[in-house]
């Protein structure tokens, strides 16, 4: 079981470790607002009154036993660089800022955090990608150029097969998993659970319903996405 710290419990940082409890982690919620720790106790493995940016705090915690520590401390700009460098030297190898510019970004960077959220930019940023391509569901970079992204078929594509579709020789890309959708995944999401997934082979048919998951450089997926 992953164990995960969450430094600040406003909004962001509130319903990160409720999602992530409630996905089977462990999770320890910090707030220096009591109100606040009492309301999210009974939804997560510990919650506790703290101050998350005071040193000795974190190293009483004993932080480097988590396998990611998020940080989301709101406007507090000096706050979470420094409590991201207190990290960094307790050993935590993963570390979530939730940062407010640009700039505050690139600082965090350079004091240790491995990943950095600004939440209104990402959130415009996947926003203005669903309004151009409304297909795309999610979209997971991988390294430059190339990327993994969840879609509905193309019309072009429903009702056949793989096989059919040749889409290693046409586009170049590889669909690594489908998701099935329909009735059973309506009522899996209903459950809180993820939708069933299938690994295809040649022979699988593309249904209406279906959401493909697809690897490939990212002009190619454009291509792909580009059919009706």
């Amino acid at each position: 079981m992953k164990k995960f710290a969450v430094l600040g419990l406003g909004n962001f940082g509130s319903h990160l470790a409720r999602s992530l409890a409630r996905k089977g982690a462990e999770v320890l919620a910090i707030d220096i607002d009591e109100q606040v720790v009492d309301d999210i106790k009974d939804f997560v493995t510990h919650a506790i009154v703290a101050n998350a940016s005071d040193k000795r705090t974190l190293e009483s915690l004993d932080m480097g036993s988590f396998d990611c520590a998020v940080v989301s401390l709101g406007e507090k700009v000096d706050a979470s660089i420094l409590v991201t460098l207190f990290l960094k030297k307790a050993g935590v190898k993963e570390i979530l800022v939730k940062a407010v510019s640009e700039d505050h970004a690139e600082a965090l960077e350079n004091v240790g955090a491995t990943s950095v959220v600004i939440p209104e930019r990402d959130i415009a940023l996947k926003i203005a990608d669903s309004l151009i391509t409304p297909n795309i569901i999610d979209f997971l970079p991988l390294t430059e150029g190339l990327s993994i992204v969840e879609m509905k078929p193309p019309s072009e594509c429903v009702g056949k097969t793989l096989v059919e579709l040749r889409l290693r020789n046409r586009f170049h890309l590889q669909v690594v998993a489908v998701k099935t959708g329909g009735a059973a995944g309506d009522a899996a999401e209903q459950r809180g659970r993820q939708p069933p997934i299938v690994i295809p082979d040649a022979s699988f048919r593309i249904e209406e319903d279906h959401i493909l998951v697809i690897m490939g450089e990212n002009e190619d997926l454009e291509r792909f996405q580009k059919l009706r």
